[in-house]
């Protein structure tokens, strides 16, 4: 999961400037009286950092801060002293004519951040926690200078040390070591895409055994099942949060055929009604590709309490015949949501996936590849071999096969749903692919891995037919001895008035022998005869 750096910070809580009203200055040097500051102290700033529902601490998160006023205390009224803040002088010598009072906020110094000198720079612990110590007295700017991906960055914000505080019975005292415990708003959802099932659907990664990853093939007109798992966001009922859109967008190839009305989403087991959620689709940006948006129909009672709930969208795809050979084609899967922040102190921010948006942080996206569908080709060269140089590889058109898949059934081509496996199928009935003239190729398209059986059903005009079937294996490691991204086997035939001696173990050579007996005995018997003719 990634989510951009922001150039504008988005927060989960605003920490207010924290001065009293005592201490406001009229101006960038203004005075006032108060309780005496011990100015020969320093003091310390602890941040404890949570999520924006306050139960999760957060680790690695920087903080940088920068000090932007120092305090000037002077003779005042009564018993009391004047304090006043002066801009340091890195400010003062920049071009910053800012008036640091009650309603300053700490964008004011967002330009300025080149001018400043860091005081300290450290990052939060296990528990969450930061401590600065032995801080210079003043005003101080904190800046979250970087956070985990799922982490979305806190506005700047800024905080006095010492910090005024008035008790029960009215007296100002002054607490020089002050805890801040900003929130942050964690983007904790998760995605997975998975392939489950599918007709002629095999691994082409035999180390895939959780089909989360890797190589699929298939034969084309195939029907791939697939699965997309969402974790809903922890915050997604929080009360200081409002989404506006949560969405799970699938853009697939466009050689992926999805009847979008037969999705099923799941919440945890149950499976939802149609107005739960909305199903959206259309072109995808890139060439050749669609898109299908599932987004939570927030209307719907179903999402009041499934903070944190398991989402489940199955859907199939067929695998349309304008799929192309040994081209690998990849389902892109990704969250995109959208949800106002309100602070506690009416300040409202817009988190958003939306790319127009101001300041858009990236989509969520699957931490494993989604997996790959491939399909394959075999190509036979007929041919037959000659006897002198100019005829010693001749190419043959004409011949005609068909081909049985891994479980012996003979398999039929239609141009709109592909390749089908039936088991009723005759042979005669079976789809053929006629050896091409020039080439003599016979190629069968679109077929995922596995083992199949060629069968010559017809032999070019004035050839003998092939005797036996022939075995081919398919997978992503077969190519040809050509180079070419299919696999390729030269299958020669004999000329019908060729003498062909019979194969070992055929019926064909018991006649044989039985042949070249009778002819041994007819000669003995011949000869036997001469022989008593030239006695007699």
């Amino acid at each position: 999961m990634k989510i951009k750096d922001l150039s504008k910070k988005i927060t989960a809580f605003l920490f207010a400037f924290v001065l009293l009203i005592s201490m406001l200055p009229m101006s960038s040097m203004a005075v006032t009286t108060v309780a005496t500051i011990d100015m020969s102290k320093t003091g310390s700033l602890e941040i404890v950092k949570t999520d924006d529902l306050g139960t999760t601490l957060l680790e690695d998160i920087e903080y940088t801060i920068y000090m932007v006023a120092e305090i000037v205390q002077s003779d005042g009224t009564n018993s009391e002293v004047a304090i006043s803040y002066e801009p340091v002088a890195t400010l003062i010598n920049s071009d910053f004519t800012g008036t640091i009072d009650a309603n300053t906020r700490a964008s004011v110094f967002d330009n300025y951040l080149v001018d400043l000198t860091a005081t300290a720079s450290a990052s939060t612990d296990v528990n969450g926690k930061i401590e600065f110590t032995n801080l210079p007295l003043g005003i101080y700017l904190v800046v979250e200078t970087s956070s985990p991906d799922e982490v979305v960055t806190t506005n700047n914000f800024l905080v006095s040390i010492p910090m005024s505080i008035l008790d029960d019975g009215g007296t100002t005292t002054w607490a020089y070591d002050i805890v801040a415990s900003p929130k942050n708003s964690v983007i904790n959802t998760t995605i997975e895409k998975t392939i489950t099932d599918g007709a002629g659907l095999n691994t082409t990664n035999v180390e895939n055994t959780d089909k989360t990853d890797g190589k699929y093939s298939a034969s084309l007109g195939d029907i791939i099942s697939y699965q997309i798992t969402a974790v809903l966001p922890s915050n997604l009922n929080a009360d200081n949060i409002n989404y506006t859109e949560f969405a799970i967008t699938d853009t697939y190839p466009d050689v992926l055929d999805i009847n979008t009305d037969a999705i099923v989403v799941k919440l945890g087991t149950k499976v939802l009604a149609s107005e739960d959620y909305i199903v959206t689709e259309g072109e995808g940006s890139a060439t050749g590709t669609r898109y299908f948006k599932v987004s939570l129909n927030f209307e719907s009672d179903t999402w009041e309490d499934a903070a944190g709930e398991t989402l489940t969208i199955t859907y199939n795809a067929t695998f349309i015949t304008a799929a192309l050979i040994n081209t690998d084609y990849q389902n892109k899967v990704q969250t995109d949501f959208e949800f106002i922040f309100k602070d506690g102190k009416d300040d409202e921010t817009i988190v958003t996936t939306d790319p127009d948006g101001e300041d858009p942080v990236l989509p969520i996206t699957p931490e494993k590849p989604e997996p790959i569908v491939v399909t394959y080709s075999y190509t036979l060269t007929k041919v037959r071999v000659g006897q002198g140089d100019e005829d010693a590889y001749v190419k043959l058109e004409g011949a005609e096969f068909v081909i049985k898949d891994s479980d012996g059934n003979y398999l039929t081509y239609d141009p709109s749903d592909g390749w089908i496996s039936d088991p009723g199928t005759k042979m005669e009935d079976a789809y053929v692919v006629t050896s091409a003239s020039e080439t003599g190729y016979v190629t069968f398209d679109g077929l995922a891995e596995g083992d199949y059986e060629i069968i010559e059903v017809k032999a070019p005009e004035g050839y003998s037919l092939l005797k036996e079937s022939i075995p081919v294996s398919i997978n992503v490691n077969t190519t040809g001895s050509n180079g070419n991204p299919f696999s390729q086997l030269d299958v020669v035939n004999s000329l019908e008035n060729s003498w062909v001696l019979p194969a070992t173990g055929e019926f064909g050579i018991y006649l044989f022998t039985i042949g070249g007996v009778i002819l041994i005995a007819a000669a003995i018997i011949l000869l036997s005869k001469n022989k008593k003719k030239n006695n007699a």
